[in-house]
């Protein structure tokens, strides 16, 4: 099927690459004059070949591999419906999907790539070259082909888009297991100078280990002052986690883990001026997902998904009529 894009030179042109064999030479067949500007944002037409660290999904498991390599296509079918192809199946998606695609061309300034086709002789294969195309309605067309790099911003955020596209469809293939995903325990904390912001689970006499955590604290601390501004610790119940872990799942939260927990080197708590963002989740399971990022480093996406969950601890806190809990 003709789908109007164009075909590059060399052996990675199409859509999937396959093994390149050699002694590292590098080879480059980039078009120069492909336009590195897109006036569309509206895609008809989607295909992509990557890697990605597996950090999602069967990765949960032991022995699991350690990288996912992903084909996707996005295209309407010979009745006219926009079919999402991808890990063996076929579902039925809409123009939202298409639009979120195109967020992440332009959140990652993919466009800047249009016409790169290179590879490298010899390499492993998840780096081996991954490859993009996308169709516009205006018949602009975007096509490049990389050296691989499974640390690539774009390719996780293709395969999260992917994951949770067919996780709407009932198909949860690449989520992480259920109990993974159910979660006991939630923190979250703000540095928002000279305050330091902690909302956490308490484990007190009574709460099971594995199960929901039935105690939950806030505390303020005020750096300049040295001294505690607030602390209250209220009963919790099952359905606060459940929610907890709805949130979780629809603000995409998990897709921000970077695994630290503290300051980076040469950072303290005491020393620290700049907004810092931090969580830390556990699910059923005892796996735990976690993340903690400072300044700059932290994204639009990470304080938005967060100020959403702040915001329903803030509420149960507001709505509490029961007695707080003394130490």
């Amino acid at each position: 099927m003709d789908n109007g894009f164009f075909v590059m030179n060399g052996p990675t042109g199409g859509i999937p690459g396959g093994i390149i064999n050699g002694t590292g030479r590098h080879v480059d067949n980039s078009d120069p004059n492909a336009p590195k500007e897109i006036a569309s944002r509206k895609i008809v037409d989607f295909e992509a070949h990557f890697c990605t660290r597996n950090s999602i999904g069967s990765a949960w498991q032991p022995g699991s591999p350690a990288f996912n390599f992903l084909h996707m296509s996005v295209r309407k079918d010979e009745s006219g419906r926009l079919v999402l192809a991808a890990e063996g199946h076929k579902v039925e998606t809409d123009e939202a999907f298409l639009e979120e695609i195109q967020g992440i061309i332009e959140n990652n300034s993919l466009v800047g790539l249009n016409g790169t086709n290179e590879y490298t002789e010899g390499l492993p294969t998840e780096f081996q070259p991954y490859t993009l195309k996308a169709l516009y309605d205006s018949g602009e067309k975007l096509f490049f082909s990389v050296v691989g790099n499974p640390g690539y911003e774009w390719c996780r955020n293709l395969k999260n888009a992917l994951c949770y596209e067919l996780a709407r469809h009932g198909i949860e293939d690449l989520l992480p297991p259920k109990a993974d995903r159910t979660l006991v325990r939630f923190d979250l904390k703000y540095d928002e100078w000279p305050r330091n912001i902690r909302y956490n689970s308490i484990y007190m006499e009574g709460d099971a280990y594995g199960k929901p955590c039935l105690h939950y604290i806030k505390s303020i601390w005020n750096r300049e002052t040295r001294a505690g501004e607030f602390k209250r610790i209220i009963n919790v119940t099952p359905e606060f986690y459940a929610h907890i872990s709805e949130l979780v799942e629809k603000t995409r939260l998990r897709d921000y883990s970077n695994g630290r927990i503290d300051y980076p080197d040469g950072v303290t708590f005491d020393t620290n001026r700049k907004p810092a963002i931090g969580y830390c989740a556990q699910g059923e399971s005892d796996v735990q997902f976690n993340t903690f990022v400072v300044g700059e480093d932290i994204s639009d996406g990470l304080k938005e998904a967060a100020a959403v969950i702040r915001e329903y601890i803030e509420s149960v806190f507001e709505n509490y009529t029961g007695e707080d809990i003394k130490l």
